[in-house]
């Protein structure tokens, strides 16, 4: 969604500036498909943009250091980390060490829009006995650095990478965490006259 804003009396300067604003478009095929309504999550130092829906809260957030979003039961935590993991079992034992008293349940190695990385479904049991289940995204970025997306998802018991959608629909939020290494918000905005 866009808007440009011009004077009533200027219709010629809008079309410029809609000529413009067209050409610097690009269209993303996975958000293309995810609905109008959600927001984005763009961290600038990071790199890394998640879609989620309008009615969750970004908990909180700061550019380079870990945001928080929450909403239907889910917490969603994307991040980075200074790590490599390079096989399957340092995968499991990244998650295993993440938080104390997970237990990963299975892995599966993921190419999205050419960053390698991997899926891993975990479980664990809060300090209050509740269970709690949870997919982490893992991407290799350009950076060196592990980009993660990891969701948990309060009293339940099941193994998300098993799951659907129609099941749990953060799996629908996780399906749209991209790397976009050349991307940056900040320059787009001062184009526009805006602070960032």
């Amino acid at each position: 969604l866009v808007r440009v804003v011009t004077a009533v009396n200027a219709p010629e300067e809008l079309k410029f500036l809609l000529a413009g604003v067209i050409d610097t478009l690009d269209v993303v095929d996975t958000y293309a498909e995810t609905d109008m309504a959600w927001n984005g999550y763009f961290d600038n130092a990071d790199k890394h943009l998640v879609r989620y829906p309008a009615t969750w809260e970004l908990a909180d957030a700061a550019e380079g250091l870990p945001a928080t979003l929450t909403g239907d039961g889910v917490i969603l935590v994307v991040e980075t980390a200074d790590v490599a993991l390079d096989s399957e079992d340092a995968v499991i034992d990244w998650i295993e060490n993440w938080r104390s008293g997970v237990e990963a349940l299975t892995v599966e190695a993921v190419e999205v829009d050419g960053a390698t990385g991997y899926e891993v479904s975990y479980k664990l049991t809060t300090l209050d006995g509740a269970p709690e289940s949870g997919l982490a995204v893992l991407l290799a970025g350009e950076d060196n650095r592990l980009h993660v997306a990891n969701a948990r998802i309060a009293n339940v018991d099941v193994d998300l990478q098993a799951a659907t959608a129609d099941e749990f629909p953060v799996l629908d939020v996780l399906a749209t965490f991209r790397l976009f290494p050349d991307l940056n918000a900040s320059d787009a905005a001062d184009m526009a006259g805006l602070s960032s």
